[in-house]
């Protein structure tokens, strides 16, 4: 598996952290979604975990994935859930945060398909099945 992404100076100040983004191995995957396009979405559950979209090869194969660097990679925050709706936009729930007095509870993020990033819910009741 070919693990390919621009990762943000932000998102991973380290080279130790940098290598965690592209390691060509899935980390604890919990949550899986399809787009009409075909990409597979694979939502890892460990902490600050990836997503990774895998675009479906012209053979139906999905030999390679992007890592999607997700807004939030606060200390303590694991992502729970995935979904992409008819538009493209990708959602992620996650929970969990060293800053419970900012995000309190779960918070939902949506990403459009241009790669922008959107809170769209947080709370305790912030997530989706």
């Amino acid at each position: 598996m070919n693990v390919y992404t621009d990762v943000p100076a932000w998102a991973a100040p380290s080279d130790e952290a940098r290598a965690r983004f592209t390691q060509p191995a899935l980390g604890e995957p919990a949550d899986l979604a399809l787009d009409g396009d075909g990409q597979l979405y694979v939502m890892e559950s460990s902490e600050n975990g990836r997503v990774l979209r895998f675009p479906r090869g012209p053979d139906g194969r999905y030999a390679e994935c992007e890592a999607i660097v997700l807004p939030s990679q606060q200390k303590g925050r694991v992502s729970t859930a995935i979904e992409v709706d008819a538009r493209g936009c990708l959602f992620v729930a996650s929970r969990g945060t060293d800053i419970p007095d900012l995000l309190p509870g779960g918070q939902v993020f949506m990403r459009e398909r241009s790669g922008k990033w959107y809170l769209v819910d947080y709370g305790p009741f912030a997530e989706f099945i």
